[in-house]
């Protein structure tokens, strides 16, 4: 594959002609989406770190993006746009304006916005053998109907607060006027709007203030039909890769389903959750997923090899697979551990591991152990175990468990015993543990405010007391001083009996 640096990219973007159209159509549009995928691969053959600077000499600037216009119409443009941290994007804007851009998930999205677009919006100009004027694809009276009302509304009208409470009919019905460049829909403050492919910011955000303060109803809506147009650009209906552009109108059955297959797509295309789209790593891994899938569709072309799209339950499943869980997703773990934190076995555990912190060295913390465990363990087994009693700073700790075994050994707190069967080695103490006495030290500091051990049912320390106390006197002088200032003074009444 060859590999592309930022003076060759910056020859090949300074060497490109840029597409004119004058005559907008079906060709037109798929020249222009070619034009934008080429130039959007040659960009991110570079490293994100390198790109701003390879461009900077061929791009012109709006607001903290570099823009690269590679298809023109009448008025608008349609580019590349490499904004901070090298992030590509699709994006339609007016060179000689020099406005704010429009950025669009796919390479079609953003041609038919240009070219179909940037028409002159002149309504004294349309005559009645026209009616759709901008409208390069008039299908039905239905159609013609719809863009006549948002011309006569000012380019944009209010649907609703939420993609939720839209009907799927209504959706089914916008995906395919997106997919032709002409309406689509679009989040505009707190609500969504249907405004024309050549509508303003101000047309959208007036159509915007026009919703009621409130929904006055909401509909049954599984969030299929929502992922369509939850992904930051209302007119990314289909994805950029060429045999994916599943819509409403693609396909056979219920509408329904028909969204559901291209909600199931639109996913795939994605490769990953919808939850962070719109940050700048759901952006960088789209990026990626492009170029590996653009790689991969070479690859099978080259070979002469069928081109074939894995469904989405097949790369959720392997992701799955490939998943390691987190210790945190154990259910059975997080069960066990709310069992011992209500029963109390929690604090005492906590208490025990304190308890044997507090010993002073590794010989008596040894002893303490084996004397819990109440009978002979393999020396191996329990050295193995017990490597971090030796402390931080200890260069070997076995030999240094060792070497305090033989001080417990000379002073006869410990014996090592060897099986005739096995030839094991074993290790005993000489007494037992002092259940009663180290019951009380648990108990001394599950109560000991220092260590911050809570136990469920734990009596209140001393300063839980005080501070109960306190809180119990200055209420009661609170209410004493208030039922003096309210009560009239005079002679008590007396008590019936």
């Amino acid at each position: 594959m060859t590999e592309y640096t930022a003076t060759s990219v910056r020859a090949l973007i300074e060497g490109l002609e840029p597409l004119k159209v004058d005559a907008p159509g079906e060709e037109a549009l798929s020249g222009a989406t070619e034009y934008l995928e080429e130039l959007e691969g040659l960009i991110g053959s570079l490293p994100a770190a390198e790109r701003c600077a390879a461009i900077s000499d061929v791009a012109l600037e709006s607001g903290h993006a570099l823009w690269v216009p590679i298809a023109r119409n009448c008025r608008l443009s349609a580019g590349v746009a490499v904004e901070d941290g090298g992030l590509l994007s699709f994006a339609v804007g007016d060179e000689s304006a020099g406005g704010a851009l429009t950025a669009h998930f796919s390479a079609r999205s953003a041609a038919a916005h240009a070219l179909f677009g940037g028409k002159s919006r002149v309504r004294e100009a349309e005559s009645k053998d026209d009616p759709l004027g901008s409208d390069p694809f008039p299908e039905d009276e239905r159609d013609e109907g719809l863009v006549e009302a948002l011309k006569a509304a000012g380019w944009a009208v209010p649907t609703a607060r939420l993609v939720d409470d839209l009907a799927p009919e209504l959706l089914a019905w916008v995906a395919g006027l997106s997919e032709r460049g002409v309406a689509h829909l679009f989040a505009e403050g707190d609500g969504v709007v249907l405004a024309m492919a050549g509508s303003t910011a101000g047309d959208r955000k007036k159509a915007a203030e026009r919703l009621p303060a409130s929904p006055t109803h909401r509909t049954n809506f599984r969030r299929a039909f929502g992922v369509l147009t939850d992904a930051g650009d209302a007119g990314s209906h289909y994805s950029e890769e060429e045999g994916w552009g599943l819509t409403a109108r693609a396909g056979k059955g219920s509408p329904d389903r028909e969204l559901e297959v291209a909600a199931e797509l639109f996913r795939a295309s994605r490769a990953g959750s919808l939850a962070v789209a719109g940050t700048k790593a759901e952006r960088r891994r789209i990026e990626a997923n492009r170029k590996r899938m653009r790689s991969e569709c070479a690859a099978r072309r080259r070979r002469g090899e069928e081109l074939a799209v894995r469904p989405a339950r097949e790369i959720d499943a392997g992701r799955r697979e490939a998943h390691e869980p987190h210790w945190t997703e154990d259910s059975e773990l997080g069960r066990r551990t709310e069992r011992a934190r209500r029963s109390g076995r929690a604090s005492y555990d906590t208490a025990r591991a304190v308890y044997l912190q507090g010993l002073p060295t590794p010989a008596h913390r040894l002893l303490h152990l084996l004397r819990r465990e109440g009978g002979a363990v393999r020396e191996e087994e329990f050295l193995s175990r017990r490597a971090r009693l030796a402390g931080p700073t200890a260069v070997n700790p076995e030999a240094s468990l060792r070497a305090a075994l033989s001080e417990l050994a000379e002073a006869g707190k410990v014996r090592r015993l060897r099986s005739r069967r096995t030839s094991e080695v074993f290790l005993a103490a000489t007494e037992g543990l002092d259940e009663t006495s180290f019951r009380r030290s648990l108990n001394g500091l599950i109560r000991d405010e220092r260590f911050g051990i809570v136990s469920p049912g734990s009596k209140p320390t001393a300063w839980s007391r005080k501070a109960r106390r306190a809180r119990r006197s200055c209420s009661t002088e609170t209410s004493t001083t208030s039922s003096r200032g309210d009560r009239p003074r005079g002679p008590a009444r007396r008590s019936r009996r």
